[in-house]
């Protein structure tokens, strides 16, 4: 490692000029960039009253990219003019432009605050939701700092470029020292958050988002849900299993279409009551099925006396989406399912699993241990001949 750090070293000492030319290639680029930011943020912001909020927030990122706007406009500011002290890089006019364009900078601040304060009243906290706080303040304080400037001294506002990022960067370092103290933890502020939305009835307990609590507010998370398991006792096992066995949100059905999901689900061989402990991974693949014809086969497929349950989305000409249930010592898992005999674009696939028969096929041949030593033979296909 040293010897390929001093490696470096001694070849790139050598090569100042071109890195000189290349960091001279890149500033004349940004400083081309520039204006074009600051028009194309005059403008966006010129057009919100014709064509209001909505359109930006139906993109589901328009807090994040109002963030990104703001934090591309103050980069590029900065490395255009650095230090605020050389002479000014541009013709008088565009000078100007930029100054009054950067003005705005306040509102697309104001705007992502909004959104960024809509999101937390529907949803409450979470770690990624005061991390954008930060940013937001952090890049807010910086728009503030600069339009300041640009007030009190017009033309000659770069000269208080220094003075504001050296402040700011005295603020940067307490923000992240807090954050990452036992003064701002993110993952009790969140659980608080969204323990509040149950308590005041907002979001029911049934709604919560054991799956996230679990992966990504630790320890607080953990206690809060042993907490929870406790005060429910036996009373609704299918609630203790959505927290022994959490999925995400996102990617299961919605609460409104779960029932109708289950109602239209096809049982085979007959109607059965499927385990409190399962239903939680069946619903993770709600948005992934075809909700008129999915099939859910109960089976004992290693005649171990235990049932596994195989998840189907059918379609007229094939077979989709495949799932396979089974029960282990830590609770249930899935697999995946290998068609060996069905191909896609055969008809009739609906009426064989709404109707066929269910047997087992065992392999052609067994897995062969040798003192711990597992083989498993697999066969070359057959060919047809020719």
């Amino acid at each position: 490692m040293s010897f390929a750090f001093g490696l470096g070293v001694i070849i790139f000492r050598d090569l100042t000029r071109v890195l000189d030319t290349i960091t001279s290639l890149l500033h004349w680029l940004i400083m081309l960039l520039l204006p074009l930011i600051v028009i194309i943020a005059v403008i966006f912001l010129v057009s919100l009253p014709f064509v209001g909020l909505d359109v930006l927030w139906s993109t589901g990122n328009g807090t994040s990219l109002l963030l990104w706007l703001l934090a591309i406009m103050l980069f590029f500011t900065n490395a255009v003019y650095q230090d605020g002290r050389e002479a000014t890089p541009y013709p008088q006019i565009i000078h100007r432009l930029i100054f009054g364009g950067l003005s705005v900078m306040p509102i697309v601040s104001a705007l992502s605050f909004y959104g960024l304060s809509l999101r937390i009243e529907q949803y409450g906290w979470s770690v990624e939701r005061c991390w954008a706080f930060v940013v937001w303040l952090i890049l807010s304080l910086f728009a503030v700092g600069y339009f300041v400037g640009i007030v009190k001294r017009r033309d000659q506002w770069t000269n208080d470029l220094a003075r504001v990022n050296t402040a700011m960067g005295l603020v940067v370092m307490v923000i992240m020292l807090l954050a990452n103290s036992p003064v701002l933890d993110f993952r009790k502020i969140s659980l608080a958050s969204q323990l509040r939305m149950v308590d005041s009835g907002e979001t029911e307990l049934r709604n919560f988002d054991f799956w996230y609590t679990k992966q990504h507010l630790a320890r607080p998370g953990y206690l809060a849900m042993e907490t929870m398991k406790q005060d429910i006792g036996t009373s609704d096992p299918e609630l203790l299993a959505r927290i022994e066995n959490p999925v995400r949100l996102h990617a299961a059905v919605s609460v409104e279409s779960r029932d109708d999901m289950w109602e239209n689900m096809r049982y085979r061989p007959e109607p059965f009551e499927v385990p409190a402990a399962l239903r939680p991974l069946i619903e993770a693949h709600g948005n992934t099925l075809n909700r008129n014809d999915s099939f859910i086969i109960r089976a004992d497929l290693n005649e171990d006396g235990q049932n596994e349950y195989l998840l189907l989305s059918a379609h007229d000409v094939g077979i989709g989406f495949t799932q396979f249930y089974y029960l282990t010592d830590a609770g249930w898992q899935s697999g995946r399912l290998q068609n060996l005999a069905w191909q896609y674009g055969d008809e009739g696939v609906l009426e064989l699993l709404e109707s066929g028969d269910i047997t087992t096929v065992g392999p052609r041949f067994k897995d062969l241990d040798i003192g711990g030593i597992v083989l498993r033979p697999i066969p070359d296909q057959e060919r047809s001949p020719d």
